[in-house]
């Protein structure tokens, strides 16, 4: 219970679950120069199950990759993204991919089929965003669980007081703590209720 996807509120996917390139970060790693070459992986357990070449050219990037679509044949993709710059407040430039499909100056490309796109060109959603008014109070419960070093799961017994922690401090989380995992369990027992409702009814 509470868990960050319990709840959807619609169909979007999340974000999380694409594939992205994240401009900053191959900033940051000095690769935005003109006749760079970079490489971006990704793993699970240790093995690397996906890779992109970039290739930086004077205002744009030349993404080349492999892909299986979903199961399909594999096949050679490439896609150039523009680049557009801002001035920093406090001096320097900020890069920006220029979504292919939108015009849109977005920081994040994700992988689609054979595009690397915006994610509302892709329809997707942030994780928050599919949270019911439960999974919130439940994520903000658990937000003070960390604070107090206990394990999540508004279910847990609590853990008492850290060793160190002022007694007021303590005495302040654990009344925060209470009144979201109260929340979050007055809510959820409404939802049943209405669950159950629909169930009589189809019967």
């Amino acid at each position: 219970m509470g868990s960050s996807n319990s709840g959807r509120r619609d169909g979007k996917p999340c974000v999380d679950q694409f594939r992205s390139i994240d401009v900053r970060r191959v900033h940051r790693d000095c690769r935005l120069i003109p006749g760079n070459v970079f490489c971006r992986t990704w793993r699970r357990n240790e093995t690397e199950v996906a890779s992109i070449l970039g290739r930086v050219g004077n205002d744009c990037v030349v993404l080349s990759y492999r892909q299986s679509w979903r199961g399909g044949p594999w096949r050679d993709c490439a896609n150039t993204i523009l680049l557009d710059w801002t001035d920093c407040h406090y001096g320097g430039k900020r890069p920006w991919w220029i979504c292919p499909s939108c015009d849109r100056r977005v920081a994040l490309l994700y992988s689609g089929d054979g595009v690397y796109a915006c994610r509302h060109c892709f329809q997707l959603a942030y994780r928050s965003q599919r949270e019911t008014e439960e999974d919130l109070a439940a994520r903000r419960a658990n937000h003070v669980r960390d604070r107090l070093g206990w394990p999540h799961g508004i279910l847990n017994m609590p853990g008492g007081r850290p060793k160190g922690m002022h007694w007021k401090t303590y005495a302040e989380l654990l009344g925060e703590h209470n009144e979201h995992s109260g929340e979050a369990l007055k809510l959820f027992g409404q939802s049943l209720e209405r669950l159950l409702s629909k169930l009589s009814c189809l019967q």
